[in-house]
């Protein structure tokens, strides 16, 4: 997560995005469940290297901040494509996965302090054919001042029903900035769209959401879509507006499990 105006991701480095990237933790319990099996392209597959880290901290002028103790999977195959636990700056190496995609990439919290981290999707995090380094895969954080947290203070659950929580940037040469007034679409529908307006581990002192019936992003550029029922493979959340056009994301929305995402402007 970017503030409007705060230094971007680099190139070559542990946080570039080379389009938008998914990020994504899961519970043993829910692993592939009802999924489909991985892509087979013919192809020799391919190894993925990064880091995986906590979404929030990269809201801070320290920038994003390395998770330890998490194990990356393949979310269509995860128990057979594994990495070994990150390290104390969270990188991992997750060997074998198919060529294509686009994939979804998952983290499983295997420390102690697990519980402070959602399941969280990160979907369409590779599309390439290509071995892929410095990808950044992201963790939501659900201690007391989390946005999760404050959000099932506001009686939207996203860990419990399954949903999604994205951001719309625009890349102005090494710098992404969070851009204010995008509108949100999701297809299929799903719950009431909602407006971040704060990150509470910022700026404790006021509300998380903007009010209900709001229809743009604040200058977090963050929103969230709380899922509609029926456990969706397949929903496509498309922003639209703030002078740019923005990368769609399709992704799952089930119970137990929260994704997150970055737009960027096309």
């Amino acid at each position: 997560m970017l503030r409007a105006g705060e230094p971007g991701l680099q190139p070559g480095s542990a946080c570039y995005h080379d389009r938008a990237m998914g990020r994504l933790v899961l519970a043993c319990a829910l692993v592939c469940a009802g999924c489909a099996g991985p892509v087979d392209s013919g192809r020799d597959p391919i190894t993925v290297r990064g880091r995986v880290v906590d979404a929030e901290t990269c809201a801070s002028t320290a920038g994003c901040q390395g998770v330890p103790g998490v194990v990356v999977a393949l979310l269509t195959a995860a128990e057979r494509v594994r990495s070994e636990p990150t390290g104390l700056e969270g990188a991992f190496e997750l060997s074998g996965v198919p060529a294509g995609g686009p994939h979804h990439l998952v983290g499983i919290p295997q420390d102690t302090a697990a519980a402070r981290w959602a399941a969280t999707i990160n979907p369409m995090a590779v599309d390439s054919g290509e071995d892929v380094f410095g990808l950044e895969l992201y963790v939501l954080p659900q201690d007391s001042d989390a946005l999760l947290t404050a959000l099932r203070a506001e009686g939207i659950d996203l860990v419990a029903t399954g949903g999604y929580i994205g951001q719309v940037v625009v890349a102005e040469g090494a710098t992404l900035t969070a851009v204010e007034g995008v509108g949100v679409s999701a297809s299929p529908p799903q719950g009431e769209i909602r407006y971040v307006q704060v990150l509470p581990r910022y700026v404790p002192d006021e509300p998380a959401l903007k009010d209900p019936g709001a229809t743009t992003t604040s200058a977090f550029g963050l929103f969230v879509v709380p899922s509609g029922g029926g456990s969706p493979e397949a929903v496509r959340l498309a922003p639209s507006g703030g002078g740019s056009s923005f990368e769609w994301i399709t992704t799952p929305l089930r119970p137990g499990l929260v994704s997150f995402a970055i737009h960027r402007a096309l």
